[in-house]
C-alpha cells in the first residue's frame, strides 16, 4: 500500500483532487450563500408588502383600532403570511392568520419599543422559525402601536436543506469524476517517463547505439527525452574512446614487451659476450624507459579524469623556466640536425605548477624537434598581454593533416600515422599537453601559419593568475 500511494501519478492524482475539493468548496458555499440569500430576500419582500398593506389599511375610525380583515392577506390561514396589532401599551389589539405568539409580541415590544426604523429578524416561536417584521403604527389620538407580521421558514429551510443535499450530491459526483480523469491524465502524462525509465533498465554498454523514439512536443517531458537521448550520445562516445584508449595502451605496451622477450629469449640461448649482453642489456633498458613514460603518462591522464590531479602552484620567472628547457633541448635538437631558437623574452612572473608547465613546454618541444627534418629550426616564443602568457611552439615540418586536426588532441592521435613507434611516439603528449593548460585556465590550439613553410604551429594562452578573473 506505501509502495502505491508514493507513486507519482497517485501523488498528483490527490494533490489534483484536493485542489479540486477546496475550489468545488469554495464555489458551492458562495452558490449556497447566494440562494440562501436570495430565498430570506424573497421572504422579506414578500413579508414587507403584506405587512405595509395591513398597516395601510388598518380601521383606525372605531376603538381600539384593528385590522381591515376585508383586504385580509391571501392565504394567510394558510400560515403564509400572519400578523398581529399592538397598542401602545403592548398587548394585542387584532390578529389575522396564524400570528406569533403574545409571549413573542410582547418580548419584541419591550425589546424594540415602537420606533421609526422597521424590525427585521428570525425568531423561533412554537411553530417553529419564522421570519417577523416588526414594524411602527399610528393608531391615531397621539398613540403608538406595532404591527408585528411573520412568515413561517419551513419552505425557506426545505428549500436550502434540498440545496445542501443537491450541492452535496453534485460535488461528490464531480470529485469523483475529477479524480477518475486525473489518475487518467496523469497515467498518459508520465507514459513518456515510464518509457524512458523501461529503456534505462534495458540499455546496457553493448547496446548504447540506442535511442529514445518518442513523439513528443518541445515541452518538459520533450526536453527530457533529449537529454536523455544526449547522455546515451555521451556515454557511447565515452566507452568507444575507453574502448580505443584501452586498446591502443594494450597495443602500446605490448610491443615493447614483445621485443624485450625476444630479447632475452635470444640472449639466454647460447653464452653470448659481455659486449652482446651489453647491447641486449642496452636494448631492454631503452624499452623499459619506453614503457616507463607510457605508464607515466598514462597515470597522469588518469589522475586527470578522476579529478584527483592537484597542480601545486607557486610564483616564478616563466623566463627562467622556457630559457631552462630550451637549453635542456638543445643538444638532443642538434644531434637530429634541427635548430631551436628562443627568441628574446621578457621577465615576467607565472602562478603555475611548474613541473606541469616543463612538461608541457618539454611536450611541444619534443613533437616539434622530432616532426621537423634536418637543417630546419624549431622556435619559441612567449609575451605577455591583459594578464595572459601566450607561448608558441612552430617548426617548419610537413603540417599536420586535415584528417587528423579535429582529433589532434585526443589520446593515441598521431599527427602523421604512418610514422612508427620510432619517431611517431605514443600519441599522449598533445593530449596532455591540453590537461596541463585547462588545469591552468588557459588552452592549447593548433594554429595556421603565417607563411611558408607550413609546418605545425602550437599556441598556449595561460592565465598569469587563474585566481583572479579576467577583465
Amino acid at each position: 500500500m506505501r509502495t502505491f500511494l508514493r507513486r507519482t501519478r497517485v501523488r498528483l492524482t490527490a494533490t489534483y483532487t484536493a485542489l479540486f475539493i477546496v475550489l468545488a468548496a469554495v464555489v458551492s458555499t458562495a452558490f449556497y450563500i447566494g440562494y440562501a440569500r436570495s430565498q430570506y430576500a424573497a421572504t422579506d419582500s414578500e413579508l414587507s408588502e403584506r405587512v405595509q398593506a395591513l398597516v395601510n389599511g388598518l380601521e383606525t375610525d372605531v376603538q381600539p383600532v384593528k385590522i381591515d380583515k376585508k383586504d385580509a392577506i391571501p392565504n394567510a390561514e394558510q400560515g403564509e403570511v400572519s400578523a398581529m396589532l399592538l397598542g401602545g401599551d403592548g398587548h394585542p389589539l387584532d390578529t389575522i392568520g396564524r400570528p406569533v405568539s403574545v409571549r413573542l409580541a410582547e418580548a419584541l415590544f419591550q425589546r424594540h419599543p415602537p420606533m421609526s426604523t422597521p424590525i427585521l429578524d428570525t425568531e423561533s416561536d412554537t411553530a417553529g422559525d419564522m421570519r417577523v417584521l416588526a414594524k411602527r403604527v399610528d393608531l391615531g389620538n397621539g398613540q403608538i402601536g406595532m404591527m408585528v407580521g411573520n412568515h413561517p421558514m419551513t419552505e425557506v429551510t426545505v428549500a436550502l436543506n434540498q440545496a445542501k443535499v443537491m450541492i452535496l450530491v453534485m460535488v461528490l459526483s464531480l470529485v469523483a469524476i475529477a479524480s477518475g480523469l486525473g489518475y487518467w491524465t496523469a497515467g498518459r502524462a508520465l507514459k513518456p517517463v515510464r518509457a524512458i525509465a523501461g529503456a534505462a533498465r534495458d540499455i546496457s554498454e553493448h547496446d548504447l547505439h540506442r535511442r529514445l523514439a518518442l513523439n513528443l512536443p518541445g515541452d518538459e517531458l520533450g526536453e527530457l527525452a533529449e537529454t536523455f537521448n544526449g547522455m546515451l550520445a555521451r556515454l557511447e562516445e565515452g566507452f568507444s574512446t575507453l574502448q580505443r584508449f584501452t586498446a591502443d595502451a594494450a597495443h602500446e605496451l605490448r610491443a615493447p614487451l614483445a621485443m624485450i622477450r625476444a630479447e632475452l629469449e635470444v640472449s639466454l640461448e647460447r653464452g653470448r659476450s659481455t659486449e652482446d649482453y651489453q647491447a641486449t642489456h642496452r636494448l631492454v633498458l631503452s624499452e623499459v624507459e619506453r614503457m616507463a613514460r607510457l605508464a607515466d603518462q598514462l597515470l597522469l591522464l588518469a589522475r586527470a579524469d578522476a579529478g584527483s590531479l592537484a597542480p601545486r602552484f607557486e610564483r616564478f620567472d616563466l623566463s627562467d623556466l622556457l630559457e631552462e628547457t630550451v637549453d635542456r633541448w638543445r643538444l638532443l635538437a642538434r644531434a637530429r640536425g634541427v635548430g631551436l631558437a628562443l627568441d628574446p623574452l621578457a621577465p615576467g612572473t607565472i602562478w603555475a605548477d611548474r613541473e606541469l608547465l616543463r612538461r608541457l613546454v618539454d611536450n611541444l618541444i619534443d613533437n616539434a624537434i622530432r616532426h621537423s627534418p634536418p637543417g630546419e629550426e624549431v622556435t619559441l616564443t612567449a609575451g605577455h598581454q591583459d594578464a595572459r602568457w601566450h607561448l608558441e611552439v612552430a617548426d617548419a615540418g610537413p603540417g599536420v593533416p586535415d584528417a587528423v586536426r579535429q582529433r589532434l588532441f585526443e589520446r593515441f592521435t598521431r599527427g602523421d600515422p604512418a610514422r612508427g613507434r620510432e619517431t611517431g611516439g605514443a600519441g599522449l603528449g598533445l593530449a596532455l599537453c591540453a590537461v596541463i593548460a585547462d588545469l591552468h585556465g588557459g588552452t592549447v590550439e593548433l594554429t595556421p601559419p603565417n607563411g611558408p613553410p607550413p609546418g605545425a604551429h602550437f599556441l598556449v594562452e595561460l592565465a598569469s593568475d587563474p585566481r583572479e578573473p579576467v577583465a
